[in-house]
């Protein structure tokens, strides 16, 4: 792993690196390979928006980021909408305004919501999915670029983390697993972050989210398969 100037932060020695928790000075990773585990700490990232989007601009994108094949369309189609924000990263992904409503536009894939939200917000792109916040009666939804409910109950707030959207109903918390697609109902609280297990395997990675209902003592594991491991 190396930073934003290029220097090593974590030596190539491990077959697995792994986000545990960061904030504005540091962040922990977990690291394995076939002698041990542990943690490792590393200074936070520092970098401008402005030498960002010139790294864009020259040409290069993102991991998994698509570029728009048709530009002058593209521009076409922004000028008949009231385009609100587009992902930074994500040019053809748009949030749109019509009649003091929002939806979601993607001009290179032409998918798009309704313009039927209070607000909208695209909290996660991941291949030609998008995944946004939107507010609706008043209620909290969690859609896709087409407008589908992803979590049948509305919630507080919610969590991007790795490939995992943690929700807040209640104090309780409930998870969206973006790779399975597997929905877990709000009604549990975090043990501790740094007990969260990751697992490597030939179809898929599994993460393992410690867990309990009511006493702290008596927690258990929730996977991204959407079943519950009971803790040693």
């Amino acid at each position: 792993m190396i930073d934003h100037t290029g220097q090593t932060v974590i030596p190539v020695e491990y077959q697995q690196i792994n986000y545990i928790e960061g904030n504005a000075k540091e962040v922990k990773w977990l690291v394995s390979n076939d002698k041990e585990t542990k943690y490792i700490t590393t200074p936070a990232a520092k970098f401008s928006n402005r030498s960002t989007r010139s790294i864009y601009q020259e040409g290069f994108s993102p991991p998994g980021a698509t570029k728009t094949a048709d530009a002058a369309a593209v521009e076409k189609l922004k000028a008949k909408y009231n385009l609100s924000k587009c992902d930074p990263y994500y040019k053809e992904k748009c949030i749109y305004r019509q009649n003091n409503k929002y939806g979601f536009y993607d001009f290179e894939l032409n998918k798009k919501t309704k313009p039927e939200y209070e607000s909208l917000k695209i909290i996660k792109s991941s291949g030609d999915k998008t995944y946004l916040l939107a507010t609706k009666n008043e209620k909290n939804l969690l859609i896709d670029e087409l407008g589908n409910s992803l979590i049948p109950v509305d919630f507080q707030e919610i969590e991007d983390r790795y490939d995992r959207l943690t929700f807040t109903k209640y104090n309780r918390k409930g998870f969206y697993f973006i790779d399975t697609q597997k929905y877990v109902e709000p009604k549990y609280q975090l043990h501790s972050w740094n007990k969260t297990l990751y697992t490597s395997g030939p179809v898929r990675n599994l993460e393992l989210i410690p867990v309990y209902t009511d006493h702290p003592k008596d927690w258990f594991y929730i996977g991204s398969n959407g079943l519950i491991f009971k803790a040693r």
